[in-house]
């Protein structure tokens, strides 16, 4: 049986460390973190974000991932939503 594109993206990945990535990636990487921090935060007392949360606690479930701005752990694809 063939490895998948997913398989293989994932198998490189895990190799990885972060001496081994190019100075420029490692640059990037922390950038586009902290753009998505800075968002995270940004975006937490809208709305919207506010009717998220709510809704992702309300469905509860296997706590297994923390969300940002939620106090409990969620179902893993609740907290990546």
């Amino acid at each position: 049986m063939s490895t998948t594109i997913a398989q293989r993206l994932g198998a490189f990945a895990v190799q990885q460390t972060h001496d081994r990535l190019p100075r420029e990636v490692r640059h990037s990487v922390c950038q586009r973190t902290l753009d998505t921090l800075g968002i995270m935060v940004a975006a937490s007392p809208l709305q919207t974000s506010r009717a998220v949360r709510s809704y992702a606690t309300e469905l509860g479930g296997r706590p297994e991932a923390a969300a940002a701005g939620v106090p409990d752990p969620l179902p893993a694809e609740l907290a990546a939503l």
